[in-house]
């Protein structure tokens, strides 16, 4: 038998949400929504109806105070259910200093909460972009400064120009709902993952198949509206 999908309690993850954001805002940190959570936000103006979790991105450079904002995090509520490294290894021990942490995931009271590290990078003299979480990088326009958004009555900041940071995240199709679609992964990413290169047809063809459904959608989509 196959086994079943545990959804969102909105009800709970909002709490979390909010109950986070104000401890990590008493220690100088500004979580912001990301990933399929700020999708929700501006698409669904609420939570996708499928997701399994909520999504906040930080700063790089609070990683230290993230880190020494866990006691009170565990003190309301929150326990570590592993972390992640740029290898995509898991672990749950916060203490490991050796690896290249990206990827935080607390659970409160049965709901996950993601913690997503976005690093800025340079490439050549003059290039600088936001590293995501290792898969992908972003203009500097979109996180050099966050928005906020009010979300089902809480307001949390989110990044600039949060639409077109959805379009670069989600591609022309960010705004249909597309069930298990998934964000952009960089070329550089995937290449790193690359073990066999004769795969590289392979995932080629798995992308276009993709892009070729999304887009079937997305008319579908637009027809029932008009």
């Amino acid at each position: 038998m196959a086994a079943t999908l545990e959804f969102i309690d909105r009800e709970k993850t909002l709490a979390n949400m909010a109950c986070a954001r104000d401890i990590l805002r008493a220690h100088g940190i500004e979580p912001f929504l990301h990933y399929g959570t700020c999708l929700g936000a501006f698409r669904e103006k609420d939570f996708i109806p499928y997701d399994d979790d909520a999504d906040f991105g930080l700063y790089g450079r609070d990683r230290e105070k993230f880190l020494a904002a866990f006691p009170e995090l565990e003190k309301a509520g929150f326990s570590v259910k592993y972390i992640r490294d740029d290898g995509y290894g898991k672990t749950d021990d916060v203490a490991d200093e050796s690896r290249a942490y990206r990827m935080y995931k607390l659970v409160r009271d049965g709901q996950d909460l993601d913690f997503f590290m976005a690093f800025e990078k340079r490439f050549f003299l003059f290039l600088r972009r936001w590293d995501i979480d290792g898969r992908v990088t972003i203009a500097p326009r979109f996180l050099d400064s966050l928005d906020s958004v009010d979300f089902l009555g809480q307001t949390f900041a989110c990044p600039h120009d949060p639409i077109g940071f959805l379009r670069t995240m989600y591609g022309r199709t960010w705004n249909v709902p597309i069930r298990n679609t998934t964000s952009r992964i960089g070329w550089i990413a995937r290449a790193k993952k690359l073990k066999n290169p004769f795969k590289a047809f392979f995932y080629l063809k798995r992308y276009l198949a993709t892009l070729a459904r999304k887009y079937r959608t997305k008319r579908e989509y637009e027809r029932k509206e008009d």
